[in-house]
């Protein structure tokens, strides 16, 4: 396949070669079939062979024509007549007449019978119920295969013979067949404008009937068939060819082409001899119907959009043309009805895949698919109820409207190809000019009436009544007036009806130009209301997302636009904001981003709308690729604060002067509502800075501790906080067995967002090492080597780990540059003395040559203090520090109080510091005390 990518050149010889051939095939098919000589009547395979040679009575029990839509509400007595066919009896279908005869002595003598026969002359299937004594013996016969007349072309070759519909062929030219096919045939072998003998079977008469065979044109059913395929072939030609690079217009074509010429040769095949010609033909018909199916379903992976989810099953495809293949050798060795049974079962595993994968697809696709899957479903629908009318009737005039329906699916390609410019084609033509062609059919329909009318109106016979009309009255008559007395009342009349005629003409065509103009987006819209529309969309919409979305739609709405799009610049340099309507505006607002300042300075030369032709070339290029036309200004006290840009409208018509005001008009509108929306957006920005903030906050509180651990032999008590609303302190408890406790206490540097985004990350490495090793000093390690490469130089963060542990009676203390700790183990209250930098400062060396470990024992009544920096460094108004020596005053003085009365008490102290001065860091403090 990558092959045929790459080597388009080679592919097209191929496809060309392909249609070559089968349009070859195709054409000598038409001759043949065209010159071929013909009877003009239609016959098919007799229903039964027992004829009814003697008339016997009965009742008319139900009779159903085999016409299509022609019924019968009553049924009047009526008899079995010499020339009807036997069906059935008793609802058995006898195989010849010792059947019939044991069908009817089996019947008991006071019974009915009930016979159904076909009678050929009227074209109906008719049920009655026969006393068996009305049957007298020999009352029906054998007869040998016949074919039945059902349709006789008026005025043709057969009509001319004297055929009449219902007749049965039994010989032609002396020589009997065993179906339609062979008398097809023999009849075939005769010469144009020589005589054929048919011997035909009439009520129980056998009459010969010279016929004059004929040159065959094509009847119109099978005419629109034929010109169907003839699409299919010419659309699939056309696809293959033009890009044969591109997977989906090759296999779309391809399938095309096979299909379109399986259709035009099908209704074609009424050759007299099975020569060689023919052997080929049907050969090359059953790769086409398979093949092409199985193609036009491998077609749809690629378009009209590519589809990966069914690109990576390839096994999908692979049973499609495995089916065509098994197919094609059933048709070769069974055939029959084998045709009809292989489309059916692929047809059936067509739409069971496509079902299944609908879902899967993706919205695009489905958009772009719409109208090809509804034409496919109205088509095959459309087919086979078509087709089983024909099957009903026999009737070939049905083809025609098997065509049509069926042409419907091409042509939905071309639609959608054409409408969305797919395959890298463009045949659309445009609205301004569809537009001129319908109205311009629309008027020559117009006076194609008026003309007729024109002509026929005089010539019309007026049945009026006898009417005098005189200078001063009017006189109806009872006998009829003299000669030129009626002349002026029917003039009158005339005048009237003519009068009335050209009204009414005038009244269909402004209603059917309305229409038109409807369809093709030619309405006029009132600038009035447009404009009132417009001021009320940028009345309501406050944000300046709303509001530029709002604009374009509405804009796009009134106006019938096919795209429209608005810029927003704030302080005449930067784009903060920017909406399209009607195409996919990624690329679009990704340029404006990336030239804000380069769009600003071309527009601001301009003060009211121009054309995007006078922009500078790099600019311009851009906006011709996004199809804009028009650039607006928008203006608020001369600063450029934004701009509309316009498309071509729906119509592709020239913009008027009118829409140009109302551009104008919208732009001056705008200004206000934009300038209004900048002020919202600012004070939006304000309120959800405070609710991320307050948001931050409720989680940060919810990642520390809750409640205060409850260990025997510990009495604890932590708080932490933050100096704005979120904060970069952190403490933790952290349970390592039954009467093992981590406390930590953590504080990274600065303040606010970012220190609270390094304290939660600092939170999980803290929990991952207290389970990975065993002392607090081989934890610090750990997580200083794991922030080290993730943390800015310019940040640290300073750490202290206590791990109590109440079955050796002990304390680990280890801190990373962190405040001393206060503690208290032998009576004696004193600052912790212990070296250690801070976390993150250092790769790993030096951290740990620095890092110290103090072990102290858990004596009753013990303390200790864990705190920030925001506790000893609190300000008053003056900027005088809380300090060390004053929180180890209040510890010593407070030392007999519980954990909690003992948090509060220094807390209390600090907030009396402080006096109404605002805490300018974060302020954590754990007190752990040893209980008795």
């Amino acid at each position: 396949m990558k092959y045929f990518d790459e080597n388009p050149k080679v592919v097209r010889f191929l496809i060309g070669l392909l249609t070559v051939y089968l349009f070859m095939i195709a054409v000598v098919t038409f001759y043949r079939y065209a010159s071929a000589p013909t009877d003009e009547n239609w016959f098919r395979d007799s229903p039964s062979r027992l004829y009814v040679v003697k008339y016997f009575s009965g009742n008319v029990a139900g009779k159903i024509s085999n016409k299509l839509f022609e019924t019968y509400t009553s049924y009047p007595k009526d008899s079995i007549q010499v020339g009807d066919l036997l069906l059935s009896v008793n609802d058995r279908t006898p195989a010849g007449i010792a059947d019939v005869d044991n069908i009817i002595r089996q019947t008991p003598s006071d019974s009915l019978l009930v016979i159904k026969i076909d009678r050929s002359t009227e074209n109906a299937t008719i049920v009655f119920k026969v006393a068996k004594s009305a049957i007298s013996v020999g009352a029906i016969q054998a007869i040998p295969p016949t074919a039945y007349v059902f349709d006789v072309i008026e005025g043709g070759a057969s009509d001319r013979a004297g055929m009449k519909i219902g007749d049965l062929i039994v010989r032609i030219n002396s020589k009997g067949f065993k179906n339609v096919a062979e008398a097809d045939s023999i009849m075939r072998q005769g010469q144009i404008g020589k005589e054929i003998a048919y011997e035909v079977l009439r009520a129980n008469h056998l009459v010969t009937l010279n016929v004059t065979l004929a040159s065959f044109g094509f009847p119109f059913s099978l005419l629109v068939f034929f010109l169907s395929g003839l699409l299919y072939m010419v659309v699939g030609m056309f696809l293959a060819l033009k890009r044969p690079q591109l997977k989906a217009s090759r296999l779309t074509g391809l399938s095309f082409l096979l299909l379109g010429f399986f259709m035009v040769v099908i209704l074609l095949q009424r050759d007299p001899l099975r020569d060689l010609f023919v052997q080929v033909r049907a050969f090359t018909m059953l790769c086409s119907l398979y093949i092409g199916v199985a193609l036009i379903f491998h077609s749809r992976y690629y378009f009209p959009k590519e589809r990966p989810e069914l690109l990576s099953r390839w096994w999908i495809r692979l049973v499609a043309y495995a089916l065509a293949v098994f197919c094609i050798i059933i048709g070769l060795t069974i055939k029959d009805a084998s045709a009809l049974l292989g489309i059916a079962v692929m047809v059936l595993y067509f739409i069971g895949v496509s079902i299944y994968s609908w879902k899967q697809s993706n919205p695009e696709y489905k958009r772009l698919s719409r109208i090809i899957n509804w034409a496919g479903v109205v088509s095959f629908v459309s087919a086979t109820a078509i087709g089983f009318l024909i099957s009903l009737t026999k009737s070939q005039v049905y083809f025609g409207y098997m065509g049509m329906v069926l042409a419907i699916f091409p042509l939905s390609y071309l639609y959608t190809i054409g409408r969305y410019r797919l395959l890298d084609l463009d045949f659309r033509v445009r609205r301004n000019i569809q537009y001129s062609i319908v109205s311009w059919v629309w008027i020559v329909v117009l006076a194609a009436l008026s003309f007729k009318i024109f002509v026929t109106l005089p010539q019309t016979k007026l049945n009026l009544p006898n009417v005098r009309l005189t200078g001063a009255s009017i006189e109806i008559l009872d006998t009829p007036t003299l000669p030129g007395q009626q002349e002026p009342f029917e003039k009158a009349v005339l005048m009237v009806v003519a009068m009335v005629l050209t009204l009414a003409v005038g009244f269909v065509g402004r209603k059917g130009q309305i229409i038109i103009d409807r369809l093709y987006d030619r309405a006029r819209y009132d600038y009035r209301r447009a404009a009132n529309e417009l001021a009320e969309v940028m009345g309501t919409k406050l944000g300046m997302v709303d509001l530029a979305r709002g604009i374009v739609e509405k804009l796009s709405e009134l106006m019938k636009l096919k795209r429209a799009g608005v810029i927003f610049f704030r302080d005449e340099c930067s784009c903060c904001c920017t909406e399209t309507q009607g195409f996919d505006g990624t690329a679009w607002k990704n340029f404006c981003m990336m030239s804000d300042k380069k769009l600003v300075e071309a527009i601001q030369k301009f003060k009211g709308e121009f054309s995007v032709d006078y922009l500078p070339a790099d600019i311009k290029e851009n906006f011709r690729r996004q199809e804009f036309q028009y650039v607006i200004p928008i203006r608020s006290k001369e600063k450029l604060i934004g701009a509309l840009f316009v498309g071509e409208k729906l119509s592709e018509s020239t913009f008027r002067q009118e829409d140009l005001e109302l551009l104008s008009s919208t732009a001056k509108q705008a200004s206000v509502a934009i300038e209004n929306a900048f002020l919202y957006e600012e004070l939006a920005e304000q309120d959800r800075i405070k609710h991320e903030l307050d948001m931050a906050r409720r989680i940060q509180e919810g990642l520390l501790p809750k409640k205060n651990p409850v260990m025997r032999g510990l009495d604890i008590s932590g708080i932490s906080m933050p100096a704005m609303s979120v904060g970069g302190d952190y403490f933790d408890y952290i349970p390592l067995g039954r009467k093992r406790l981590l406390v930590v206490v953590a504080d990274v540097s600065g303040k606010g967002m970012s220190a609270a985004l390094y304290m939660s990350k600092i939170q999980g490495m803290v929990q991952l090492a207290a389970h990975m090793y065993k002392t607090p000093k081989e934890m610090l390690i750990n997580i200083n080597r794991r922030i080290f490469e993730g943390l800015e130089r310019k940040s640290f963060i300073t750490m202290i780990l206590a791990v109590f542990d109440l079955q050796k009676k002990e304390v680990r203390i280890c801190r990373a540059g962190h405040n001393k700790a206060l503690i208290s183990t032998n009576g004696k209250l004193h600052y912790m003395n212990a070296h250690g930098i801070g976390l993150g400062l250092e790769r790993g060396k030096i951290f740990e040559e620095e890092l110290q470990e103090i072990r102290k024992p858990l004596s009753k009544e013990g303390i200790f203090v864990f705190y920030s920096d925001g506790l000893t460094e609190a300000m008053d108004g003056q900027n005088n520090q809380f300090g060390e020596e004053t929180v180890h005053s209040i510890v010593e003085t407070s030392r007999h109080l519980r954990a909690e009365e003992l948090q509060h008490s220094i807390l209390s102290s600090v907030d009396k510091f402080r006096g109404g001065a605002e805490p300018h860091d974060d302020l954590t403090l754990v007190v752990v005390k040893t209980a008795k």
